[in-house]
């Protein structure tokens, strides 16, 4: 597994992002040697977090902007970086769910950023500049292979 490796693309705000961020970070994955859960744990959360994005940030609002994203990997941690020029929302200010509820009662919304959540080792948002900044951090875990004799 490589230790270190940076990607940064500048996308349009729409659906057609959601497929450019998946199949760069998947070409970033088979780069760099990481393993085939961690890729798909944060597919999961790129998804959730573009078309989230996309569909209430741009869409809904008939508005159109750009969409940064960049995945570094340094030292067995990789950094993601979600940024948009959306209206301000910080996803991580929104409650959660009450999953106690049976799933009828249950309001429409927010399992998705619980998900993300669960699946990166820390997420962070901060509103600079006038865009969203989302940060993710998962800590990567080499595979190891049992060696053949």
């Amino acid at each position: 597994m490589e230790t270190e490796g940076r990607k940064q693309l500048t996308l349009p705000g729409t659906r057609e992002a959601l497929r450019q961020v998946a199949d760069a970070f998947d070409a970033f994955g088979l780069e760099h040697g990481l393993p085939e859960d961690l890729v798909h744990s944060v597919q999961i959360a790129l998804d959730e977090l573009v078309s989230n994005t996309v569909r209430h940030g741009y869409e809904i609002l008939g508005t159109t902007g750009e969409i940064e994203v960049s995945f570094l990997l340094r030292s067995g941690m990789l950094e993601l970086d979600i940024i948009d020029d959306a209206p301000a929302f910080n996803p991580l200010a929104a409650p959660e769910p009450d999953l106690s509820l049976p799933i009828e009662e249950r309001p429409i919304g927010g399992l998705g950023l619980l998900l993300v959540r669960e699946l990166m080792d820390r997420v962070e948002y901060e509103r600079r500049d006038d865009k969203n900044c989302m940060k993710l951090w998962k800590r990567v875990v080499a595979e190891t292979r049992p060696e053949v004799e």
